[in-house]
């Protein structure tokens, strides 16, 4: 199926019970509605109250790297990107400029710049054990050869849904030797509450 334009999916007048809508047959809009907590999609994690948010289910095969869900209302078009979701996850995604959580029914739905990855995510267990701790990672490589750069990526999780359509990275650029363990800045992770979803070795050169 081709991933390219705009997809639009208008919704009947005064209808706010239209949910889930499915979005090019692979992210489903499972519910709007108004969310208090920390805002992470702007990485800051400021408390905000009564925010707009989506659940968002990746109904796809496949790992989803990154989506842009728009909804058009009466006079503003309320913003979310999703990054990094797994194949058959959920995620609470907020709306990107802080809008207010509104009951009035959405005019229509559109998706775009929907980019899935070719193989699933990894976290790379054949070459790393990774161990979180407040605000750090301890990576250990678990190989022969010394590894060099290693991108880390992470979200905030629940039991069973992911939280924000923020991806955070943490980045190793110094070699790790054989057997060796060194720990790495996460500022947003937090045990229990964050979850490594892909770890990123670009090709060392042998």
């Amino acid at each position: 199926s081709q991933m390219g334009g705009i997809q639009v999916i208008t919704a009947q007048e005064n209808q706010t019970s239209d949910f889930p809508i499915l979005l090019r047959e692979c992210l489903e809009i499972q519910s709007v509605g108004g969310y208090t907590g920390m805002y992470m999609e702007d990485g800051t994690n400021e408390i905000v109250s009564d925010m707009m948010m989506l659940i968002v289910q990746n109904k796809s095969q496949k790992d989803l790297q990154l989506a842009n869900i728009n909804l058009t209302y009466g006079d503003f078009v309320a913003e979310f990107e999703v990054t990094n979701l797994p194949a058959g996850q959920s995620v609470v995604v907020l709306e990107k400029n802080r809008r207010a959580y509104t009951d009035l029914a959405y005019k229509e739905a559109s998706i775009e710049n929907v980019i899935f990855f070719k193989d699933p995510m990894s976290i790379r267990e054949d070459l790393v054990e990774i161990r979180g701790g407040e605000g750090y990672l301890d990576v250990k490589n678990i190989t022969d050869k010394p590894l060099g750069m290693i991108y880390i990526y992470y979200k905030n999780s629940a039991a069973d849904i992911y939280y924000g359509g923020i991806t955070y990275r943490a980045k190793i650029t110094e070699a790790i030797r054989p057997g060796e363990t060194l720990r790495v800045a996460a500022g947003h992770y937090a045990p229990g509450a964050s979850t490594v979803l892909w770890v990123q070795v670009p090709e060392s050169v042998e």
